[in-house]
């Protein structure tokens, strides 16, 4: 459990209704994983009504919602304003987490043409290194696959959403890895990933 206040703390917002003054039992954005006393933040995507998503988060036991715009939740349920909420995830994610990539050695790469080849290159590269040190080899997100210590998966997607990237970074710093390596889409880039 967390403490929803202290997961607010680095954001600049607006409680509009309810109580923040509550513990979260998860952070979540899709409704499918919506658990009880969760904090849902609302995330924008292509079907997007944040009035039928967040009515749904809190029915489904969702204790705080995040949300951009003002939205009908039953009574109890926190209600907080914020100005994007993907930038938003993106900070409550880190402090959900512990800050994990201050913790680590990130290294993003990005561009048009050859992301994973140069991450593969530098992962390999960084393995070598490690091994000759005695410690643990490089954490790596791609659109090939993903090891994180305890995740090791193929991947479907370049850059993970915010919260999944966090989990891969805390994943990685609990299984006492030092650097990670990732693929860096510009599309992630442009939606605050």
């Amino acid at each position: 459990m967390r403490a929803a206040r202290e997961l607010l703390k680095d954001l600049k917002y607006e409680v509009l209704s309810g109580s923040i003054d509550v513990n979260v039992s998860e952070l979540v954005y899709n409704t499918r994983k919506v658990k009880k006393e969760c904090m849902f933040v609302c995330i924008k995507g292509a079907t997007f009504d944040s009035h039928d998503v967040a009515g749904e988060a809190a029915k489904n036991g969702a204790v705080v919602i995040v949300a951009e715009h003002p939205v009908d939740v039953p009574a109890g349920t926190a209600v907080v304003l914020v100005e994007d909420t993907r930038y938003a995830l993106a900070l409550i994610s880190a402090a959900y987490f512990g800050y994990p990539a201050k913790k680590l050695k990130v290294i993003g790469i990005t561009g048009t043409k050859g992301k994973s080849t140069t991450a593969y290159y530098v992962r390999y590269i960084l393995n070598d290194w490690l091994r000759a040190q005695d410690r643990n080899e490089c954490a790596i997100l791609s659109s090939i696959d993903n090891y994180d210590g305890k995740v090791s998966e193929e991947s479907h997607i370049t850059t993970p959403e915010v919260l999944e990237l966090y989990q891969h970074f805390e994943n990685a710093h609990e299984s006492g890895i030092s650097h990670l390596v990732m693929e860096a889409s510009s599309q992630a880039l442009k939606y605050g990933r």
